[in-house]
Parts: structure tokens; C-alpha cells; sequence
């Protein structure tokens, strides 16, 4: 009776371990996070810096030569606050779905394993007199 107890006790651990293991990449993961809000501030700051050379546009002898610039400038703006989010979103689901896939996996392998010993146990225990 010695046995299964420890391969309980080693399989709970493997267990746990994998468990914690996917918790950990899953916080790491979504830590990412704060680069898409860093992209998403450079946006905002990127587009009022355009808005504000824009507004130079009547300003004699510099104000015609800045207007594409300004206009670059918040289009670039634009598109980094919509990476940001965009990527914020998938960062989110990417940090779910690693949790999950490095949780289950080695859980589910080890559970089959486990339950078929426990079959085993069973049925041994169901032919012994």
C-alpha cells in the first residue's frame, strides 16, 4: 500500500508544479501589457505633436513646409494607438491560452497515467479473495 500512496503524493506534485508553472507564464505574459500602454501614450504624444505643428500652418515662410510633416506625424500617432490596443488585446489572450496549454498538457498526460493505475489497483483489489 506503500506505492501508490507516493506515486499519488509525486503525481499531486507534478501536479501543482505545472500548475504554478503556468500561473507564473501567464502573469509574465500578460506583464507585457505595459509595452502596448507605452506604445499607446507615444501615440497620444505623437498625434498632439502633430496637431501642434499643424496649427503652425499659417505662421509665414514655415507654416506650408511643415504641413506634411504634421500631417506624417499624427497619421504615425494614430496608427500607434491602434497597435497599442490591438496588441494589448491579443497580449491578454495570449497569456490565457499559454496558462491553460502549460497547465493542461502535463496535467491531463499524468492524469491519464494516474487513473489507469487506480484501474489497475482496482481491479486487483476485485479479484483478490
Amino acid at each position: 500500500m506503500r506505492r501508490p500512496r507516493t506515486l499519488e503524493l509525486v503525481l499531486g506534485l507534478w501536479a501543482a508544479v505545472w500548475i504554478a508553472v503556468a500561473v507564473q507564464v501567464g502573469i509574465e505574459v500578460r506583464g507585457l501589457r505595459d509595452l502596448s500602454t507605452t506604445m499607446k501614450r507615444t501615440g497620444v504624444a505623437a498625434r498632439e505633436s502633430g496637431a501642434a505643428l499643424e496649427r503652425l500652418d499659417g505662421v509665414p515662410v514655415i507654416g506650408a513646409e511643415l504641413r506634411e510633416p504634421a500631417r506624417r506625424v499624427q497619421e504615425a500617432g494614430e496608427n500607434a494607438i491602434a497597435r497599442g490596443e490591438s496588441s494589448r488585446d491579443s497580449i491578454r489572450d495570449l497569456s490565457v491560452l499559454l496558462a491553460v496549454a502549460i497547465g493542461v498538457i502535463p496535467i491531463v498526460a499524468v492524469l491519464g497515467v494516474f487513473l489507469e493505475l487506480r484501474a489497475r489497483r482496482g481491479a486487483r483489489a476485485i479479484r483478490a479473495p
